[in-house]
């Protein structure tokens, strides 16, 4: 799981907000242990609330972004192939998480909304480790980018994500993006 990142946009730390009464990082982590995963590691800080509990990675470049994250899972893990699913992703479900794990079949699969990559609940061969490295030491941190690399070097199929299916991929990174999954509602611990 990928629980990163400064929450600048958010204005407080939005791995411990509330959907649905429990914290957003819980959430994600229920629905990841569902699937029965041989490993769970969590690209966030040390000192998180799952301290003791999960292993946490360290990114491999500070301050790199969602990359540096997914390059630390991908680089930890002890599977051939890593489910990766981002804090800030609350509608995802896990019927959702086991439909890519099927497809996958040995390669990556990464949902793609329109004409855009939703790469933090993808599934990622090991083997791409070098690209994301590479992508790294270059500066160029855009998981766009790196989508795209993956599908054209047949690491990754896109999986074509219709209306439906769509507002799974709702990220909250401020406020009103999080508000939006309320309709009238008050989020707890804005």
């Amino acid at each position: 799981m990928i629980a990163g990142g400064k929450s600048l946009r958010m204005g407080c730390d939005k791995k411990l907000l509330e959907f649905d009464g429990v914290p957003l990082w819980r959430r994600q982590l229920r629905l990841l242990e569902s699937l029965a995963p041989a490993e769970i590691l969590i690209s966030g800080p040390e000192d998180g609330p799952w301290a003791g509990h999960y292993r946490v990675v360290k990114d491999l470049l500070p301050d790199a972004g969602p990359l540096s994250g997914l390059g630390a899972i991908i680089a930890g893990a002890s599977e051939e192939i890593v489910l990766v699913l981002a804090v800030d992703l609350p509608l995802i479900t896990s019927d959702f998480l086991a439909r890519i794990l099927l497809l996958g079949n040995g390669s990556g699969v990464i949902p793609q909304v329109e004409n855009s990559f939703e790469p933090l609940a993808a599934l990622y061969p090991k083997a791409c480790a070098h690209m994301v490295n590479s992508a790294l030491h270059a500066g160029d941190f855009s998981l766009q980018k790196l989508s795209h690399a993956l599908v054209n070097s047949g690491l990754a199929t896109a999986l074509k994500i219709g209306s439906p299916e769509k507002r799974l991929f709702h990220n909250v990174n401020s406020p009103s993006d999080f508000a939006a999954l309320f309709e009238g509602k008050t989020p707890v611990g804005m």
